[in-house]
């Protein structure tokens, strides 16, 4: 059932026992029903920015991808797109507080909804308000919400931008086209192992390819204990706050929810549900 509002009335008339990815806007609502339990992802979702490392405005101009994150505020970004607070949270850590990679490297950088600086750190960047082309995938309502209010943003930082809401098949063949883009928008789901992250792929659109990055992920690559890959993928966190290869607003939390009547599954759901030794 790939209607969201199908499921929820499903479960509402008793049709069904347990619902995936019900909205953000029926939080509240489905939370109050005394009939169901509501439970949140443990597995955060990132909303990203990734940028055009190959061609156009922001190649080899770290400054200016500073610039677009001193610009973002992140808890406006969130509250509007995603909405109830229980939903997200602004974790500028690549990954959540309770894996072993968690990080505040660099994260002083993030949230800093500062639309002064991010214009002083666009003039010595050298930008003169050429056009920053946006990619959006219409299909996704959490990504179109999001870059509404970064559009706003960036505009108010004096930022030239233009967003291009694109099927999926259209946005992945023009980002495959460096020439035609400066940042795409995309979510990518947590990682326990950071190094697959797709940004960490250098074929990957978006490009990032840069000597300090491919060295630290050799160390990560070549680490033989734990205490070694936390230790290389902290300069990793830093690194990706310094050259800006994407820009995470935060972390979001899908929830589901199920009729009272079942019993067993955790307070809170792992990335995905458990229906072993669940009882109705």
């Amino acid at each position: 059932v790939t209607n969201a509002s199908t499921r929820i009335n499903g479960l509402l008339a008793g049709d069904y026992d347990y619902i995936r990815i019900a909205t953000g806007d029926m939080y509240y609502d489905l939370s109050a029903n005394s009939n169901l339990v509501v439970t949140i992802n443990k597995g955060s979702k990132m909303p990203l920015m990734f940028f055009n490392s190959k061609d156009r405005v922001f190649a080899n101009n770290y400054k200016l991808r500073q610039a677009v994150l001193a610009a973002l505020n992140m808890e406006e970004i969130l509250a509007i797109a995603i909405g109830p607070e229980e939903l997200w949270s602004l974790n500028g850590s690549i990954n959540p507080e309770w894996n072993q990679f968690y990080s505040e490297k660099g994260v002083d950088k993030f949230n800093q909804a500062n639309p002064e600086l991010a214009a002083q750190l666009a003039k010595e960047a050298g930008y003169n308000g050429e056009e920053i082309v946006i990619l959006i995938n219409n299909s996704h309502q959490m990504h179109i919400d999001c870059c509404t209010v970064i559009e706003q943003q960036l505009e108010k930082a004096g930022f030239n931008v233009t967003c291009e809401r694109l099927d999926a098949a259209a946005q992945q063949a023009k980002r495959a086209d460096a020439s035609q883009w400066d940042i795409h928008f995309t979510h990518h789901i947590f990682s326990p192992e950071p190094i697959i992250y797709n940004w960490m792929n250098s074929g990957y659109a978006g490009w990032w390819d840069s000597e300090e990055k491919n060295a630290l992920v050799s160390e990560y690559v070549g680490a033989t204990t734990d205490e070694e890959k936390i230790a290389a993928w902290e300069k990793i966190q830093e690194l990706t706050y310094e050259q800006i290869p994407v820009i995470k607003m935060g972390d979001s939390y899908e929830y589901d929810v199920y009729a009272k009547g079942l019993e067993g599954f955790a307070e809170r759901a792992p990335i995905w549900p458990h229906f072993w030794g669940v009882t109705r």
